[in-house]
Formats: C-alpha cells, sequence, structure tokens
C-alpha cells in the first residue's frame, strides 16, 4: 500500500505542482472556495450588498483557517486521501503543507488587522481554541483517556474537546459577520453535529474509505471519538476489543491488524450504533436547517465488501 501511495504521489506532483502552487491552492480546488458562503447567506441575507468588504473578508478568513486545519490534520492522522483526492501532505510533502497552512492563515490575519482590525481577535480567539481542542485529542491519543466512573462525564470531556476543535470553526462564521459572540451557542450546536456526523461515518460507514482511503481511520490512529468512548462503556468484550487495539497500537505489539479488526467489529455491534445514531439523529433534528441548507446527509452503512 505504501509504494502504492508513492506512486501515485509522483504522478500526481508531476501534474498537480505546475496547475497549483502550493498545497493550500490544491486543497481549494479539491474542496471549491468559499465554504462557508450558505451558511453566511443564510445567517445575513443581505450582507454581501450591505458590507461586501466584511462578506469577502469573512469568506477568505475562514477558507484560511478551515482550509488550513485540515491541512494540518491530515499530516497529524496521516491520512491518505481527502474527499477522494490525494491527501495535500503526499504531493507536497508534510513540511510544505504544514508551513503553508500556517503561512495561509497569517496572511489573512494581517489583512484583516489592515482593512477591518475588529475581525481579528475572533480568529486569534479561533485559532488558539482549535489548536487547543487538537492538544488535548493528541495528548489522549498520547498518554491515553482518563476515564471517570460514568459515561456521561467522559462524553461530556470529549464534547468540551469538540467544541473547541470544531465548535471554534462554526463560531468563527457567526462571529465574522456579526462582530459579536451573539450566534456562538446556535453555532457551536451547529459544530457538535457535524463533528458528531463525522465520527459516526467515520466507523459506521463505508463512504468514508472513498473520502479518507480508510474505514475507522480514528481507531487506527488511537483517536478517542464519540463512537469509541461508547464503546468502551459499552460490554467487557466491547472495551476489551478496542483497548487490545490501542495497546498493541502503542507499543508495535504483533497481530495489531487483527486486533484492529476486531475492535472495528466491536463498534459495529448494535450496543454501540445505536446509541451513537440516536445521538446523531437528536442533534441533526436540532440543526435541520443547517444540515438540510449543506447538505449533510448520514449514509451509515458498510458495504459488503
Amino acid at each position: 500500500m505504501s509504494s502504492l501511495i508513492a506512486m501515485l504521489a509522483l504522478a500526481l506532483t508531476k501534474t498537480t505542482s505546475r496547475a497549483f502552487e502550493c498545497p493550500y491552492e490544491y486543497l481549494l480546488h479539491v474542496y471549491g472556495p468559499h465554504h462557508f458562503k450558505k451558511i453566511i447567506s443564510f445567517l445575513r441575507p443581505n450582507l454581501e450588498t450591505e458590507d461586501p468588504q466584511l462578506y469577502a473578508l469573512a469568506l477568505e478568513a475562514l477558507d484560511a483557517v478551515h482550509f488550513g486545519a485540515i491541512l494540518v490534520d491530515d499530516v497529524t492522522d496521516g491520512s491518505k486521501l481527502r474527499k477522494g483526492q490525494m491527501a495535500a501532505h503526499h504531493i507536497y510533502g508534510s513540511s510544505e503543507t504544514i508551513n503553508r497552512a500556517y503561512l495561509v492563515i497569517l496572511n489573512v490575519t494581517m489583512k484583516c488587522q489592515k482593512e477591518r482590525p475588529e475581525l481579528v481577535p475572533f480568529i486569534l480567539d479561533c485559532i488558539t481554541e482549535i489548536h487547543q481542542g487538537q492538544d488535548d485529542s493528541l495528548v489522549w491519543r498520547r498518554d491515553g483517556f482518563r476515564f471517570p466512573e460514568k459515561s456521561e462525564e467522559a462524553l461530556l470531556r470529549y464534547r468540551r474537546c469538540a467544541s473547541m476543535k470544531t465548535g471554534a470553526m462554526f463560531k468563527l462564521v457567526g462571529q465574522l459577520i456579526t462582530c459579536s459572540h451573539e450566534l456562538d451557542e446556535l453555532m457551536n450546536e451547529y459544530g457538535w453535529y457535524c463533528q458528531l456526523q463525522n465520527d459516526c461515518k467515520n466507523v459506521f460507514s463505508s463512504d468514508v474509505v472513498a473520502g479518507k482511503g480508510a474505514l475507522a481511520e480514528d481507531l487506527i490512529n488511537g483517536e478517542y471519538t464519540y463512537p469509541i468512548l461508547v464503546g468502551l462503556y459499552a460490554s467487557d468484550h466491547i472495551k476489551a476489543a478496542i483497548l487490545d487495539a490501542f495497546d498493541r497500537r502503542r507499543n508495535n505489539a504483533a497481530e495489531s491488524e487483527a486486533a484492529l479488526h476486531r475492535a472495528v467489529l466491536a463498534l459495529q455491534r448494535e450496543e454501540v450504533r445505536s446509541v451513537c445514531l440516536k445521538d446523531l439523529e437528536d442533534a441533526r433534528h436540532r440543526n435541520q436547517h443547517f444540515a438540510s441548507l449543506w447538505g449533510r446527509q448520514e449514509m451509515m452503512s458498510l458495504s459488503s465488501s
């Protein structure tokens, strides 16, 4: 598999680097620019005509922070693909990808400082929250998760982490277009729905294989996500399968692939799946306007292959 990735990366580098000068431009091409345009238009329909400068700056800043974070996340997670395309760091290298991500964010922050300085504190707070949430997640990945007695406490701790690393991005949408925190609660709730959907897709949907190149990438990386935490508070055999996969990964132990397969099967058990999908459906109901607007659809099924 690694040799195949290397060959694809080499081929893509020869064709892609001529068309896209840097990892950020490449990722922007994969997604398309102005990622949050529909949400902005829903929240402030007249912003483009009332304040075209703010409208343009908000779109540019949101793209920079969002796609910059994705570039770094894909390096951190060792992702093979992004939306079915080769992940940027396999084309440009990890060093250039990370450096470009932060350069783009810094450049847009400086642009806002010159044109609309009132936006800068919101951007800096958002970047700090994203990195704090990601840092918590990476520390858990390295040292393990300290489990409280009750599952509700563990899931609440995870939700606080998700509020930082994902919710902050969605809060920034509302903050930039209102220059206030008045939409924070609304946008944080939608951010949670998106995080929960991604967590569930990661282990319950074969769609993620086409998009990211692997099923259960979070489990492979030793990540503590919502379904994994639910599994760790489920039946003893489910918990044991997950912990065995994590322990073998950390210690580079033999048969780690087999342990990973057992853990994936354990997470597919109805005991875990039903809890997660019920919570996802509840979150979707609370965010149905945004979910419909942005086309967030749950395809939580695994192909027979």
